[in-house]
């Protein structure tokens, strides 16, 4: 099953709003959250993830991430329940 395009939509915006408020709060990781935004792979993310570790602005991607989950539920973990 397809993403729902509004779920898409908010969590792409979420994930680039937190990515470039790591970036802006954190500028010792600005290179690591240009390259997660660039190329959102699993890579990035989990080295965004880390190097934020303790961080407030954690939060804030870890949250744009599960509303990325939620868009995407049904196409990884096979649910049609809807």
């Amino acid at each position: 099953m397809a993403v729902d395009p509004e779920e898409r939509q908010v969590a792409e915006k979420m994930f680039a709003y937190a990515v470039e408020l790591a970036a802006l709060r954190n500028p010792d990781c600005r290179e690591l959250a240009v390259a997660a935004a660039r190329t959102p792979t699993t890579a990035t993310v989990k080295a965004l993830l880390e190097a934020l570790a303790g961080r407030e602005c954690r939060r804030n991607l870890v949250e744009a991430l599960a509303q990325a989950g939620v868009a995407a539920v049904e196409d990884v973990l096979g649910g049609s329940n809807g």
